[in-house]
């Protein structure tokens, strides 16, 4: 019980009283001999909630119900809402207008945040928001180490007109600027990268800006660092769009000053494509302007009120921003020296018209972000209506955060892929998939250290799902064949390899057969059959395609022959083959290491006696 302001008579008077004031009620009497109080009693007006929904974290897949209890003055009516959106009923989601709502089994879009409306004849109230944690969150997955060549710095933006992502220049390796300096372009549909030829394109750059007007279905690219190789590095000027087939340069009146590492994201609501900050060579190098293109023409936006101060620069260094659909502004993440001091951080917010400031309270590093560094990975997710960001650096590479209106939500992620600085991403809408290419890899790893051309993805799939169906691999080295595929989903994930229908055993000549990568030795067996893999996890199963193995026509000629004969007095066998330039091999176990016999033709005399050995040829 807490004291309610001015009641200090005989008669309690609550003039207009609201939902807010409804509760237990009681009076403390006192004199000079003592105290006493009244009984309780229950005064309400309109809706009262008496339980609200609570907060909680859960696996994936699993039965969940949040509930909320009220009273109030009639038949009650409820809805509830889904990050502010309202739910509508499902074989899986039930409950949307009543007390308790249910989940069948919880997929990754009900990780989100909650509440109820609860209306009566005379109000209505909503409920404190409650969120669900979903667990355990979706990895990142390696699904290529082709595609382009490996580099940094480059752009990657998602096409929704052709559901591809577009990749464009940045910084590789070679011996000269016009080897490192990289002006070629790629498309990724989700299972391969290409090469697109055009007929013009952008000078050879890197840091420069590029976003996908969805309205005229093109890629916008402004600026970047150009190098002509005598005269160093210098901000570039140029607008340029991509219409999926070509470049063309734009000529517009006007134009920002030329600039590298800046924002630039598409405004849908304006149908604008938006430019923010970055280096330029004017006397401030970070003004922080901001600047509109429509298509035909460059505007400069004048900005009143707040706006984000860092320091005498103006706009943080390498700063990205990404526009939230569900929201209605673009995002700015925490970024270096984005604080008013001590623990005030700030995120913020740009809706086409003014900035806000969102500030947050800083509980330690891993649990509040604490500033986004250059070079991270920024997209909206538009399956579950978040801006996320990871990785650059800053202090987060192990780490992912959510932004849904209010605050930042962690995931925790693999060290290897936040720790590729300056790769550039992209969100396939089409797959729910979130797409990371290259980058310089500076993490515990030495092999893989340096630039890199890896494609990782990150999708929200609850089911498994195959990114890559099985995929032979020959290594004539070791003499075995190699089938791997990509799957995602919920994890942990299961494998479970089969040829013919048959659920294939961990022994020779078969290995990694409850892992993506199936290990096949074809020389001392008939590889042929087909062969397939069904994929477990939390939420379900699949089967990926069959892939038929014939065998190699080098593997089928050749037979190892034995028989029985006395060695040097001693029982043994007898081994040859008639294969001219075949290669006798031994080793300790099916699996290797195998070693040629030096000198060994055929028939070559093997003893029965001493260490047991493994014999198989080799073709040449």
């Amino acid at each position: 019980f807490s004291a309610v302001p001015g009641a200090d008579s005989n008669e309690l008077r609550l003039p207009g009283m609201r939902p807010e004031s409804n509760g237990f009620y009681r009076a403390r009497v006192t004199n000079r001999c003592g105290a006493v109080w009244t009984p309780v009693i229950i005064l309400t007006a309109g809706v009262w909630l008496r339980l609200e929904p609570a907060s909680s974290t859960n696996e994936v897949c699993s039965a969940w119900q949040m509930r909320v209890g009220a009273t109030g003055k009639g038949p009650l009516a409820y809805q509830w809402r889904r990050n502010g959106e309202a739910l509508t009923n499902s074989a899986r989601v039930t409950g949307v207008n009543a007390g308790t709502l249910s989940f069948a089994g919880l997929r990754y879009l009900d990780d989100a945040a909650y509440d109820c409306l609860v209306r009566d004849a005379c109000h209505t109230v909503t409920t404190r928001v409650a969120t669900i944690t979903v667990n355990p969150n979706p990895p990142f997955v390696l699904a290529d180490t082709n595609g382009p060549p490996a580099r940094e710095r480059h752009g990657l933006v998602y096409d929704s007109r052709r559901g591809v992502s577009l990749l464009f220049g940045g910084l590789g390796t070679g011996a000269t600027v016009a080897d490192i300096y990289r002006n070629d372009s790629w498309e990724y549909d989700g299972t391969n990268w290409t090469r697109r030829t055009t007929t013009h394109a952008p000078s050879p750059r890197a840091d420069f800006g590029l976003a996908f007007d969805r309205h005229r279905g093109v890629a916008v690219l402004f600026g970047g660092l150009t190098n002509s190789g005598f005269s160093g590095a210098f901000p570039n000027g140029e607008t340029w769009e991509y219409d999926g087939t070509n470049w063309t340069q734009r000529f517009p009146a006007q134009a920002p000053a030329p600039r590298a590492r800046h924002a630039l994201f598409y405004d849908p609501v304006r149908r604008v494509t938006t430019l923010y900050g970055g280096d330029t060579q004017l006397p401030n190098p970070r003004a922080g302007d901001i600047w509109t293109w429509d298509g035909t023409n460059w505007t400069e936006r004048v900005i009143t009120g707040a706006r984000p101060q860092f320091g005498s620069a103006g706009s943080p260094p390498h700063p990205q921003m990404v526009w939230d659909d569900r929201r209605g502004y673009a995002v700015l993440p925490p970024t270096s020296l984005n604080q008013g001091g001590g623990n005030d951080y700030a995120t913020w917010t740009w809706d086409g018209t003014q900035w806000t400031r969102r500030p947050y309270a800083f509980a330690g590093f891993g649990i509040s972000p604490a500033e986004a560094g250059s070079g991270l990975g920024l997209v909206y997710d538009a399956f579950r209506g978040e801006v996320i960001y990871w990785g650059g650096a800053g202090n987060d590479q192990m780490r992912l955060w959510r932004w849904n209106g209010e605050t930042w939500r962690r995931d925790d992620i693999g060290g290897f892929v936040g720790y590729h600085l300056y790769a550039a991403a992209a969100y396939d809408e089409r797959r729910h998939s979130l797409v990371q290419f290259g980058g310089n890899y500076s993490g515990s790893d030495p092999a893989a250290r340096g630039l890199a051309r890896r494609t990782f993805e990150r999708v929200l799939a609850d089911e498994p799902i195959l990114l890559r169906q099985p995929v032979v691999f020959d290594d004539p080295a070791t003499n075995q064949i190699f089938v791997r595929l990509v799957a995602a989903g919920a994890p942990p994930l299961t494998y479970e390899w089969q040829r013919d229908g048959v659920k294939l055993n961990e022994s020779f000549p078969y290995s990694g057969t409850t892992n993506d990568t199936l290990v096949v030795d074809r020389a001392l067996s008939s590889d042929r059959g087909h062969y397939r893999c069904v994929v477990r996890g939390r939420c379900g199963s699949a089967t990926s395609e069959a892939i038929t193995l014939q065998g190699t026509p080098a593997a089928a000629k050749l037979a190892l022959l034995i028989a029985s004969s006395p060695v040097n007095g001693q029982p043994g066998v007898i081994l040859s083959w008639s294969s001219p330039g075949a290669l006798l091999e031994q080793a300790p176990v099916p699996n290797g290491p195998w070693t040629p016999v030096a000198g060994a033709t055929s028939p070559h005399p093997a003893p029965v006696t001493g260490t047991a050995l493994f014999f198989r040829l080799r073709g040449p």
